[in-house]
């Protein structure tokens, strides 16, 4: 009997070091979440100085934002009236920024323009689905991005630095968005991840905008799943490539799973999925953690929107092709991208005019979308994920990804 023990011991003992030799990693699965605005990240000094400073540069040119957003008896004062609209029995209070006025706004309307763009960014208490701040359940804690690309830790809850970003300011700049943030945290060799699933595609340490042509194309080397784990992709898109709607090229929104938490709901009998993830494509927002129930209500749309979850296949090179010279299987489709946007880029940024025409903008450009030459390669096969239809946001949208 104490043979067959030792035996057994020692076998496990030889498993568990060719496991560890193979690179293997375990990853706790269940996370404790707190609301963003709430955790101890927060600063509401800091936070507000840095949105006055964005303001008077300039970034908040032109930006709707709503007033007295947790609380509208703030605004019930005679001061708020222009902003005041009603429709169908409900009152609410929003003002277009005007970086020339803002010295002029009186400091009620400052104070609730600053809240009003920290409770975008941060969440607010009445947001169904705020952003998070998640840890693993363990001791001592460990945070997801523990796991994941050095740059995904260094962008989080973060705005990007001005050499991410192209095109104009604020809602007209393009910079490291969903699809880049979804491939780039998990492929970069540098992270604990990617090297136990024998990834060999290299740093991704030169965040920038990814187009739909690219991402779709870096999906190729990922497998469909029924149940997430650690880094699986959770994908919103249309199976054709299209550009209509909320659909670019047929991509919606990609983000990367972290695990699953029964808890900061208050609710044990229901665990939330949590998902790293950038919520739009420009300088107006960043990298939080976000449960899947609020995606859906972001990016979940109708009927001809597809949801599923995607898992990197082991030992693939995902090359990132902004920084190679035709090494990446996806530098064909990252040129595409660059083809198609660059005169909107050009066009923002202020070099080019718009196209003629009435009713033309830069968001006009391109004329005609070009689409992946190699859109007849492979995809994974997919099973159908059907959902019931999402309530209907309740906050302001975040900026579409295209």
């Amino acid at each position: 009997m104490q043979i067959v023990f030792w035996f057994g011991f020692a076998v496990c003992l030889l498993a568990a070091a060719v496991a560890k030799a193979a690179g293997s990693l375990e990853i706790p699965q269940h996370l404790r979440s707190t609301p963003l605005r709430s955790s101890n990240i927060y600063d509401e000094g800091r936070a507000g100085r840095e949105v006055i400073a964005r303001i008077r540069s300039g970034i908040y040119e032109g930006y709707p934002t709503q007033l007295c957003v947790d609380d509208l008896y703030r605004c019930d004062n005679g001061i708020f009236l222009p902003y005041k609209t009603e429709e169908d029995g409900k009152v609410s209070y929003a003002i277009t920024i005007s970086t020339q006025n803002w010295d002029n706004y009186p400091s009620e309307i400052q104070y609730e323009i600053i809240q009003g763009i920290l409770g975008f960014l941060w969440g607010v208490s009445k947001q169904s689905h705020q952003p998070l701040l998640s840890y693993f359940a363990t001791t001592p804690a460990s945070s997801p991005l523990d796991f994941l690309s050095p740059s995904s830790v260094s962008m989080f809850a973060k705005f990007g630095l001005s050499g991410y970003l192209e095109g104009g300011k604020g809602r007209h700049s393009y910079g490291p968005n969903c699809w880049y943030n979804a491939v780039a945290s998990i492929a970069d060799t540098r992270s604990k991840y990617a090297a136990s699933r024998k990834l060999t595609g290299g740093s991704w340490d030169k965040p920038r905008f990814m187009g739909p042509t690219e991402f779709r194309c870096h999906m190729r080397q990922f497998t469909a799943v029924e149940t997430p784990a650690f880094g699986d992709i959770i994908r919103y898109y249309r199976a054709e490539p299209v550009y209509q709607g909320d659909a670019f090229g047929g991509e919606i929104h990609g983000a990367v799973f972290v695990g699953d938490d029964d808890s900061f709901r208050g609710d044990s009998s229901s665990a939330d999925k949590v998902f790293l993830t950038k919520n739009g494509r420009s300088d107006l927002n960043f990298l939080i953690f976000h449960d899947m129930q609020g995606l859906d209500d972001l990016y979940k749309g109708g009927p001809e929107n597809l949801k599923h979850f995607f898992r990197v296949n082991e030992g693939a090179a995902i090359v990132d092709p902004a920084v190679t010279e035709g090494t990446s299987a996806c530098s064909g489709a990252y040129l595409i991208d660059r083809k198609n946007y660059k005169e909107r880029l050009d066009c923002l940024a202020g070099r080019i005019d718009p196209p003629p025409g009435e009713g033309k903008s830069c968001y006009s450009y391109p004329e005609n979308w070009l689409g992946d030459t190699d859109e007849t390669a492979p995809q994974p096969e997919m099973k159908p994920f059907m959902l019931q239809a999402p309530p209907k946001a309740r906050v302001p949208a975040y900026n579409v990804s295209g």
